[in-house]
């Protein structure tokens, strides 16, 4: 549902997601066909709400033992 909110595919949201986060300038993405590129590349310059930027990234941090940090920046 949050990906369709922002007319997004899941992947781009990750990958938008990813690459709002100050510490990242690039992402590099296991990409095999040119519809793949094509589906990054939709990626470019779209931004999230900060609640949904941190959905996300706690998300893709479940079980590899990262802290969860809430949108207000405080550790769960």
């Amino acid at each position: 549902p949050m990906a369709k909110r922002y007319g997004l595919s899941v992947y781009q949201l990750i990958l938008a997601a990813t690459l709002m986060h100050p510490a990242i300038h690039v992402a590099i993405c296991g990409i095999k066909s040119a519809a793949q590129v094509a589906e990054a590349a939709g990626a470019i310059g779209k931004r999230i709400e900060r609640e949904d930027y941190f959905a996300v990234r706690t998300a893709l941090s479940l079980g590899h033992g990262a802290k969860i940090i809430d949108a207000k920046g405080v550790r769960k």
